[in-house]
Parts: C-alpha cells; sequence; structure tokens
C-alpha cells in the first residue's frame, strides 16, 4: 500500500525547500521580488546576467525562474532557449519594461508559461501569482509520487491482472474525451467576446461562449472536464460570475479579461477567485493562446491523476481514508470529486462510475463531513437553495444585530444569506442559523466575512443579500442541522 507518511513528507520537503530565481540587472527589482517572495514563505536566489543564470542551474534545482527579457549579453529570450534547448525542468516567466504584442508573442514562443509587466502595480499580487504557480508544481509533484505510488501496487496484485487493464482503459478514454471537449469557457456574449472566440478557434483552441450565469454553471459541471474559464470585466456582472464559479468548481482556473482594466475592479476579481489578467490592448489571440495552452496542459495532468485516484477508489481498495485526507490537504479547491461513504453501502455496491466524468462518482474529496452524509459539492447547492425554512440572524463582531433574513444557498465555503438590508462588504460578522418553524432549540453558529452584497430593486425582500464566507467545518454543522430537519421544511 501507499505510504502516505512518506508521501507527507515529500511534499512539506518540496513546498518548504522551494526557490525562485531572479534574473535581472535592476537591483530594486530583484529585492522587491525576494521581499515579497518572502511574505509566501519562498526563498530566492538573485542572478544579474543571464551567464550566471545558466550556471546556477546546472548545479541547483528551481521551481521558477523569473527572468527580465533586456539583459546585458545573454538576454532574457536566450536564457529561455538555454532551459528548452537543455530540457531543463522548470517553468519561466517573461518580465518586460516593453510589452508590446511582438514582445510577449516572442516571450511564450521561446517556452515562457507567463510574461510580467513591469513596473508592477501591485507587487503583493504578482507574490500571490508567483507562489500559486509554485504551489501548482509542488502539488503535480506529489500527485505524480502518488500516482507511481498506485500504479507499482497495482502492477504487484499478480493475481489481479483485470485491474490494470482496467485503469488503462479508463484513463484512455478520458483522453478521448478531453480531446473533444472544449478546452475554454468565454464569459462574454458580446460581438467582441466571440469574435475573440473565432480568432482563439483559428489558434486551434476549443471555446464555447455564454452569456448568463447558469449556462456557465452548466459547462463547468463536474461531468465534464472543462476547467479554464475567461471573464470579461466589461460584463456589468462580472464579479458575482467569478465568484459563483469558483464556488461551484474549486479547481476551475480563472481568467479575468478586460480592454481598459481599472485596477480596483481588478484586484476584486483576483480576491474573488481569477488567477490571472487578459488586457486585450496589451495581447492579441496569438499569444494569448499560447498562454492558455500552458494552463489547459498543466489542469489536463492534475485531471489525469484524478481519474486515476478516482478509478482505483471505485475499484479497489488501494486508495483508502488516510490517502483521501492527505489529498483533500494537498488541494482542497482544487479536488471536488465525491466519495459516498455514507450508510447507503459499500463501494461494490455503488453505481458503476461514468468514464465520461471527471468525479467518476468514485472520488470527489469534498470536505469529510459531506462525504460521509453523501452530499455533493452540486448537490449541497442545490440543497441550500430549498432551505427556506432556515432563519439566520446576523451580528456584528461586538455582538449587535444586524439583520435577518432566511438562507438562500450554501456551498462549500460561503452561504447566502437573503437581507432586506445589506451588510457591507469585509465586515466580519456571526450568524444564528435556526429553524423557522421551531425556534431556536435546534440552531448553529458560524462566524464569516462578507465578500458580496446584492441590492435588487424593487423586491429587495427576493432576492437581495450577502454572501459570507465561511469555515468548511461550519458548512459541516450547517449540513447537519438541514439533515435534522423535518422533510416538510427542506424541500
Amino acid at each position: 500500500m501507499t505510504d502516505v507518511a512518506t508521501i507527507r513528507e515529500f511534499w512539506q520537503s518540496q513546498r518548504k525547500n522551494a526557490k525562485i530565481l531572479i534574473v535581472d540587472d535592476e537591483p530594486a527589482i530583484c529585492e522587491a521580488l525576494a521581499m515579497t517572495l518572502e511574505d509566501f514563505e519562498l526563498a530566492s536566489v538573485t542572478a544579474w546576467t543571464g551567464e550566471v543564470a545558466c550556471l546556477l542551474l546546472e548545479k541547483e534545482h528551481f521551481d521558477l525562474v523569473i527572468t527580465d527579457k533586456n539583459l546585458p549579453i545573454m538576454s532574457g529570450l536566450d536564457l529561455l532557449a538555454h532551459i528548452r534547448d537543455h530540457k531543463l525542468d522548470v517553468p519561466a516567466i517573461m518580465m518586460t519594461g516593453y510589452a508590446s504584442i511582438s514582445t510577449v508573442a516572442l516571450a511564450l514562443d521561446a517556452g515562457a508559461i507567463d510574461y510580467l509587466a513591469k513596473p508592477f502595480d501591485d507587487v503583493f499580487t504578482v507574490g500571490r501569482k508567483l507562489a500559486a504557480l509554485v504551489d501548482k508544481q509542488v502539488h503535480l509533484r506529489v500527485y505524480e509520487r502518488i500516482a507511481q505510488s498506485l500504479l507499482s501496487d497495482v502492477r504487484d496484485r499478480q493475481e489481479d491482472k483485470a485491474l490494470a487493464g482496467l485503469v488503462g482503459e479508463k484513463l484512455a478514454r478520458f483522453k478521448s474525451l478531453m480531446s473533444r471537449s472544449p478546452e475554454l469557457l468565454l464569459f462574454d456574449g458580446s460581438e467582441g467576446g466571440r469574435k475573440l472566440a473565432a480568432d482563439l478557434a483559428d489558434e486551434g483552441l476549443r471555446c464555447v461562449v455564454v452569456d448568463t450565469l447558469d449556462d456557465a454553471l452548466v459547462e463547468v459541471d463536474p461531468s465534464r472536464t472543462l476547467r479554464l474559464a475567461m471573464v470579461s470585466l466589461d460584463q456589468p456582472n462580472a464579479l458575482d460570475v467569478i465568484f459563483d464559479l469558483k464556488q461551484s468548481a474549486g479547481d476551475l482556473t480563472i481568467i479575468a479579461a478586460t480592454h481598459s482594466p481599472d485596477l480596483d475592479r481588478t484586484l476584486r476579481a483576483l480576491d474573488l477567485g481569477a488567477s490571472d489578467l487578459y488586457l486585450s490592448t496589451l495581447e492579441g489571440p496569438g499569444t494569448l493562446a499560447a498562454r492558455l495552452r500552458h494552463t489547459i496542459r498543466s489542469n489536463e495532468r492534475e485531471q489525469l491523476y484524478a481519474h486515476l485516484f478516482a478509478t482505483l477508489f471505485a475499484n479497489s481498495n488501494l486508495v483508502d481514508a488516510e490517502l483521501i485526507e492527505l489529498l483533500q490537504e494537498l488541494a482542497p479547491h482544487a479536488l471536488h470529486w465525491h466519495i459516498d461513504t455514507g450508510e447507503s453501502g459499500s463501494k461494490n455496491e455503488q453505481e458503476e462510475p461514468s468514464t465520461g466524468s471527471t468525479v467518476l462518482q468514485g472520488l470527489a474529496l469534498s470536505h469529510p463531513s459531506s462525504r460521509s452524509r453523501g452530499i455533493a459539492r452540486h448537490d449541497r447547492r442545490e440543497h441550500g437553495r430549498m432551505s427556506a425554512d432556515l432563519l439566520v440572524v446576523v451580528s456584528s463582531s461586538e455582538g449587535l444585530e444586524l439583520g435577518r433574513g432566511r438562507l438562500q444557498n450554501l456551498s462549500k465555503r460561503a452561504v447566502f444569506v437573503r437581507l432586506r438590508e445589506t451588510v457591507k462588504v469585509d465586515a466580519e460578522v456571526h450568524l444564528e442559523v435556526s429553524w423557522l418553524t421551531r425556534g431556536t432549540d435546534q440552531f448553529c453558529s458560524l462566524d464569516g466575512r462578507v465578500v458580496r452584497s446584492v441590492v435588487h430593486k424593487p423586491d429587495p425582500d427576493l432576492l437581495s443579500g450577502n454572501a459570507i464566507l465561511v469555515h468548511p467545518d461550519s458548512v459541516a454543522a450547517l449540513l447537519a442541522l438541514m439533515e435534522e430537519m423535518p422533510k416538510g421544511l427542506s424541500q
């Protein structure tokens, strides 16, 4: 069996020892990046020339290279070519103070996975982006270690040769499904959005264009393989869409797109779940397509690993509870597959998972309490919408009552409460949730932070309210309360 303790140590060691190589002849830039990376517990090494960087890459392992384009003698593009030609397994990002379409295209063509424009508008946002890239590299290495261990276990089972054949068949069919499915969801029904989709299609990307949240949620449903979305910030409801998409599909990579960037709106989009920005005035469809392909390849690797774990969970005892717990800790927002370990029966009694699903209904790795009750992520959301008979009293952290309303929606990290008088965003609040028809003898308490405010006119009682970010354990307590409700109340 897979030694979970050893894999856990490997993961912790990989993250603790993660290191970034900064290559720039401007000391101020190197110092700013190094200090920012320290805030994210990432070590860095500085090289002021491409030649020194090459020597360091030969001697040390780095998880990411950030290089300026304009370096003395050996340029940043030459350094990228060196990394590519010597098949060094390290992703690289290009920095440039002249972010023209041509320079960005050259960087991506040379092997960069992304670029940074100098000077930095917000060095903290840059640091967060770099830390996310490093974490993804670490996670993929851990996934690979787990996959190698599981496949070794499969090969060692000489008495069960059918399992090895089944794993190969499932993965082959899943690869075939991914090769036919859309690769990018574009939330922009405008003429410009449809033109961009057509241009990306000319570059070989399979796109689907939507202009409503409901259509978008259908496309990112767990039964689909699509895990990359671009949301136009020029759409009036863009921030709400980003929030709802991320809540619905935690492993979805979201890119915020805009023609004329508004810094506050852009930072808000990043806070709500977007991980990158596409500025159409800076970057053409060709360079965008090159950047998206790297993200798609990375997402596909993650999905294939998850599909392997799901197949083995559904058809063997190789993926046990201890390994599942480790996978949850590894990427709680990325793993959305559902493991039904409720009292309804054993794995052998479960319906065979569909090969056209990223979930396989075998491996969801959602919150432990929701797994034990057999409630999938998307089911929790629907269940939450039906629970109009749950009263919510919203109070400030000092105990002052701010309003009373009803629970409208529930996701794995947030609740939406209907309120006539909404609470301001970023407010820390306390919630008391109880059965509306039973008083307060059955209730649970939640603490959270307001992340979205919706004001609807002319009918504020129906749609106005607040989205409140809460701890997953609080969601578990709320689910338990909902399950105790008489059927007549919860439906």
